[in-house]
């Protein structure tokens, strides 16, 4: 072979150069690869757990939004409510009250009426003895009958009602 101008002893130290660095390129290149490739498996999970968390994310904010909105109704129709039963409450008391204020004037009004009938009462009785005790006085050598005696009376009476 010599004679085609190959030496077999080169082409078998370059075969075995070959062959060396091969194996020692494989052995040291598949490690780096193989941490290449578990490092874009991690990346590629973290973009899905990222994707994950986000569409979790999304949800819980749409139930949180729900349930937001749920409470919300519900403390306005609690509100409502309340507002209701506090309007008919002050109505009633308005009512109760008034209620109240008209027995009261009634009652006044009945008794301011009973003091005044008392009082006319008790001023004409008191008006009565006067007018017997002036008419005593000034009729007291007269003789009157007992008609005259309360006609007289009942004039004077009539005279002091004017």
């Amino acid at each position: 072979m010599e004679e085609l101008g190959i030496n077999l002893v080169q082409i078998i130290s370059y075969v075995v150069i070959f062959l060396l660095l091969y194996y020692f390129t494989r052995r040291f290149v598949k490690r780096v690869l193989d941490n290449i490739e578990k490092r874009k498996n991690i990346i590629e999970e973290g973009i899905h757990n990222a994707a994950k968390a986000q569409e979790l994310k999304e949800e819980k904010l749409k139930e949180a939004e729900e349930e937001k909105k749920e409470i919300l109704r519900k403390a306005f129709i609690e509100s409502e409510d309340i507002l209701a039963k506090a309007k008919s409450q002050a109505e009633s008391i308005l009512e109760k009250a008034k209620t109240e204020k008209e027995i009261v004037l009634s009652n006044a009004k009945k008794e301011i009426e009973n003091l005044k009938n008392q009082a006319t009462l008790e001023g004409l009785n008191r008006a009565n003895e006067i007018i017997a005790l002036a008419m005593q006085k000034a009729f007291e050598g007269v003789q009157l009958s007992d008609a005259d005696h309360a006609r007289i009376i009942q004039q004077a009476l009539e005279k002091i009602r004017k």
